[in-house]
């Protein structure tokens, strides 16, 4: 004979000569949340009767007020709500309690909707071999960032940057581009070991003021040479 403390018992009121509810039994029933006060939540039966009962570990979607709910009662445990049969109108939210993991043992795990927003009151992190991001339009926005790769590249149609102050440490740059052109307001310094400028073409040097200063020699070489 099956444990009776294992064993739900039900009293139909259509069914005649049904045991009352024993203290070892449970009954399952149907309720409206019309309450909720911390943890506990204040419940009105389908008879009429006002309980206060806890939403079960295995109840993914939290109650709300108005909602109508399904749960067991024992005399001995109290009432739980086992799960959200109908809502009122409020979006559905999912609650669990403590640290949870999300996990498809043998398959891919998806989170689909219009819109996905993850928010992390204290961090979020994603951590993958591999981690690909994907959209039409994208936009980042940071108090402080930081990037760290052994190798990275960037292809754009069309960049734009705008900085107060960029510093650039670096072993070596190189740079191609079939056009370059520079605005300065107030200063371009540029202090090297050695400066090498070669045009292939015409060489242009323009000023309001020039000074030319060398420790050795100076040395100005051409079929031509025009001065003043």
């Amino acid at each position: 004979m099956a444990d009776r403390n294992n064993v739900l018992m039900f009293r139909h009121p259509e069914t005649p000569g049904m045991p009352d509810l024993e203290p070892s039994g449970a009954t399952i029933d149907t309720a409206r949340v019309i309450q909720r006060d911390n943890s506990e939540f204040l419940l009105v039966t389908t008879g009429a009767r006002t309980l206060r009962g806890k939403k079960a570990a295995g109840c993914l979607l939290e109650p709300e007020v108005n909602d109508t709910v399904l749960i067991v009662r024992n005399l001995a445990a109290g009432t739980y709500i086992l799960t959200v049969l109908e809502r009122c109108g409020h979006a559905g939210r999912v609650m669990l309690p403590g640290d949870t993991t999300l996990c498809a043992s043998d398959g891919a795990l998806r989170l689909a909707g219009e819109t996905v927003d993850v928010v992390g009151t204290a961090a979020a992190s994603i951590a993958a071999p591999a981690i690909k991001l994907q959209g039409l339009r994208g936009e980042a926005s940071f108090a402080e960032l930081s990037l760290t790769a052994c190798v990275a590249a960037l292809k754009a149609g069309k960049l734009s940057l705008v900085a107060a102050t960029i510093d650039t440490v670096a072993e070596r740059i190189t740079q191609r581009v079939k056009d370059c052109f520079r605005w300065v307001a107030r200063t371009d310094s540029t202090k090297a070991g050695q400066i090498n400028i070669s045009a292939g073409n015409r060489l242009d040097l323009k000023a309001g003021d020039a000074s030319l200063v060398a420790r050795h020699g100076v040395k100005i070489d051409g079929d031509k040479i025009h001065l003043g």
